[in-house]
């Protein structure tokens, strides 16, 4: 099913949904990715069902409550990013530290806040809108990073020689990302 057709079946009532569900619930390739996120996140899979059952009960929230909702990348990496942010959640929830989890944690970053904010609608919409204007390869590399993908995955997925140039495609992203937020005050102020 492609996204359009989902997010109709999860609109058009209790049938649809439930057909979208078993669609999703079937999607190995979507359940092995949410697992690498827990994984690389959480540290085991203990709470990989969890994790996905609540990623796919907030993709139907977002559907349902804003009609707006549209995804500009593809569907997998939209629930990558929301199984992210319902890790760290988790992690947050067990008072662990992020230091241990991601060196990017161990600073407080825009890169952070702007990570962490992807499930918020209002700022995921702002933040797809500003990864549009940095151009297609920016807005993919950065959603494969915020779905929690490493840069070898990231490089194998999108085509790139090898992780290390996925790693500069992110650092020169992440720094035009910065650049283009803090020329827009108001787009600034949305996102924080």
């Amino acid at each position: 099913m492609t996204v359009e057709n989902i997010v109709d079946s999860i609109r058009s009532g209790k049938q649809g949904r439930e057909a979208a569900i078993r669609s999703m619930y079937d999607d190995q390739k979507l359940k092995n990715g949410i697992g690498r996120v827990v994984k690389n996140i959480i540290g085991s899979n203990e709470y990989l069902e969890d994790i996905f059952n609540l990623t796919l009960v907030q993709f139907m929230k977002n559907v349902l409550t804003n009609s707006d909702f549209e995804i500009d990348t593809n569907l997998n990496s939209y629930l990558f990013g929301v199984s992210r942010y319902l890790c760290l959640a988790k992690l947050r929830e067990q008072n662990k530290t992020f230091s241990t989890v991601h060196e990017e944690f161990e600073m407080i970053s825009d890169e952070v806040t702007i990570d962490l904010q992807i499930i918020n609608t209002e700022r995921r919409i702002t933040l797809h809108r500003v990864l549009k204007k940095l151009g297609v390869k920016c807005k993919e590399v950065l959603l494969y990073w915020a779905a929690g993908f490493s840069m070898r995955e990231t490089a194998k997925i999108l085509g790139y020689a090898n992780e290390g140039v996925a790693q500069k495609k992110k650092h020169s992203c992440m720094k035009a990302l910065a650049i283009f937020i803090n020329d827009n005050p108001d787009i600034k102020k949305e996102l924080s």
